[in-house]
C-alpha cells in the first residue's frame, strides 16, 4: 500500500499554476499517494457543508482578532525605543489576525486529515504555524520548502511586519525535519543563519519542467527574439525593460512578454507613450506545463527581479529552468544561487540590476554576438539534458522524501 504525503500550501494558485507543487506531484505520484491541501482546495477533502462553516467562522475570527492584535501591537510600541506608525501597526495587526485565522482553520482541517496521512510537504511559510502545531499533538512528520525568503520580499518595507513574519516562519522551521531548498542552499543557509537554526538538514533541489521536445532555433538570426513569461508585477524591473527597448533596433531585437497581472496597463502605456509597438509584442498567457515548449519560439529568456530585497537577491528564478528546458540563451539578475551556474556553464549574461541602462547593455550584447548567444543556447539545452534537469532533480527528491519517513 503506498504511503500517503499530503502537499500544504496556503493562498497559492491551483496546483497546475505552481511549478514546485506541479514538480512534487509529478515526480511521487508513481510511489506515493499523495494529496494537495490549501485553503482554496480544502472543499475537496471535506464535506462542503463544513467546509463553509468553517470558513465562516475564519471570517468572523479574523474580524475579532484584527482589533486585539492592534492593541497588543499599540500597548508594545508605547514599551518600545523605536515606535511605528499607526498605519504601519494597523497592516501588521491585519496581517497576524490573518495568517493566525488561517492556521487555525487549516489546523483543525489537517488534524481531521492527518490520521491517514503518513507525512506532510509545507510549499510555503504561511501554513507552517498550523503544521508545527500538529506536531505536537500528532507526532507528523513534515518538511519545508525554501524558495524565497518571505520575511524580506520586495513589499515588507516595514521592520516590524518583517519580524513578525520572521517570528511565524522560525516557529515552523525549528519544528520541520529537513529543509528542501530550491536552489544551491543559498536561501536555506541565509535563513538558518538568520533563525539560528543548529543541524537542519538541508537538500538541495532545483525545480526543473519536464523534459522539452521542442528547442529553440540552432542558428540566431536578426531580429533577436527577447522572451518573458511570468507575473506583471512591481519591483521586477518590467517598466524598466519595456522602457530600455526605445534603445534597441527593431530591426534588430525584439521583446515578447506574456504572463498576467496588475501591471500590465501601465506596461502597455509605456509602449504606447514611447511607440515601440514594432518591437514589443504582449502575448497571451498558457498553462503552466505548456511554459518550455512555447519558449521555443524565442531566443533569449529573461528572469526579471530588481536587486532590491534579500528576496530577490537569493532568488531562484523558476522561468529561468523553463527557459533552459526549451534552449533559450538567458538574460537573468545577478543573485547569489544564479551568478554562480552563470559562472559556470556560461549560459548566457547577468545584470548587476533591472535598470534602463543595465538591460540596454544586456541586450545589445547579445544583439552584437549572435555567436556567441547560439553557444550559448547549446550550452542551456545540454545542461538541462545531462546535468540538471528534471530526471537528475526526480532522482534527488525521492531520495529525500525517503529519508523523510527515515526519521524517527
Amino acid at each position: 500500500m503506498k504511503k500517503k504525503i499530503n502537499i500544504v500550501s496556503i493562498d497559492t494558485p491551483p496546483i497546475q499554476k505552481n511549478p514546485y507543487i506541479l514538480f512534487i506531484a509529478d515526480t511521487l505520484s508513481n510511489d506515493y499517494d499523495i494529496s494537495y491541501w490549501g485553503l482554496d482546495k480544502a472543499k475537496n477533502y471535506r464535506n462542503i457543508t463544513m467546509f463553509y462553516i468553517n470558513n465562516i467562522c475564519l471570517k468572523i475570527f479574523r474580524r475579532v482578532m484584527r482589533p486585539m492584535a492592534f492593541l497588543f501591537l499599540m500597548i508594545s510600541n508605547s514599551k518600545t525605543v523605536k515606535c511605528y506608525s499607526f498605519f504601519e501597526i494597523k497592516s501588521v495587526a491585519i496581517y497576524i489576525s490573518d495568517i493566525i485565522g488561517s492556521n487555525i482553520f487549516l489546523f483543525f482541517s489537517l488534524l481531521y486529515n492527518s490520521k491517514h496521512k503518513d507525512a506532510f510537504i509545507v510549499i510555503n511559510a504561511g501554513g507552517l504555524l498550523a503544521l508545527s502545531w500538529l506536531k505536537k499533538i500528532r507526532n507528523i512528520r513534515y518538511c519545508y520548502c525554501i524558495y524565497e525568503c518571505y520575511p524580506f520580499q520586495s513589499f515588507v518595507k516595514s521592520r516590524l511586519f518583517s519580524s513578525w513574519r520572521c517570528f511565524f516562519e522560525n516557529n515552523g522551521i525549528q519544528k520541520s525535519d529537513f529543509l528542501m531548498d530550491a536552489g544551491e542552499n543559498k536561501i536555506s543557509l541565509f535563513m538558518s543563519k538568520i533563525y539560528k537554526i543548529k543541524k537542519k538538514e538541508i537538500k538541495n533541489i532545483l525545480i526543473t519542467p519536464k523534459p522539452n521536445f521542442r528547442f529553440s532555433r540552432e542558428k540566431t538570426e536578426y531580429p533577436v527574439k527577447f522572451y518573458y513569461h511570468g507575473g506583471y508585477m512591481a519591483n521586477r524591473g518590467l517598466e524598466e525593460l519595456v522602457c530600455s527597448m526605445k534603445n534597441i533596433d527593431a530591426r534588430k531585437g525584439n521583446l515578447y512578454l506574456r504572463g498576467i497581472g496588475d501591471l500590465k496597463k501601465e506596461l502597455e502605456e509605456i509602449v504606447s507613450e514611447y511607440n515601440i509597438n514594432d518591437r514589443v509584442i504582449f502575448l497571451d498567457p498558457v498553462e503552466t506545463e505548456l511554459l518550455s515548449d512555447v519558449a521555443a519560439d524565442f531566443d533569449v529568456g529573461l528572469t526579471m527581479l530588481k536587486m532590491n530585497c534579500f528576496n530577490h537577491k537569493f532568488g531562484v528564478g523558476f522561468k529561468t529552468f523553463e527557459n533552459m528546458n526549451a534552449g533559450l540563451a538567458l538574460i537573468a539578475g545577478a543573485s547569489y544561487n544564479l551568478k554562480p551556474m552563470f559562472d559556470k556553464y556560461k549560459v548566457g549574461i547577468l545584470y548587476t540590476d533591472a535598470t534602463i541602462d543595465e538591460l540596454t547593455r544586456v541586450m545589445n550584447y547579445c544583439i552584437e554576438n549572435i555567436e556567441w548567444l547560439d553557444d550559448c543556447k547549446r550550452v542551456s539545452r545540454y545542461c538541462m539534458e545531462n546535468v540538471m534537469g528534471r530526471s537528475f532533480q526526480e532522482i534527488k527528491l525521492i531520495k529525500a522524501i525517503e529519508t523523510l519517513f527515515m526519521v524517527a
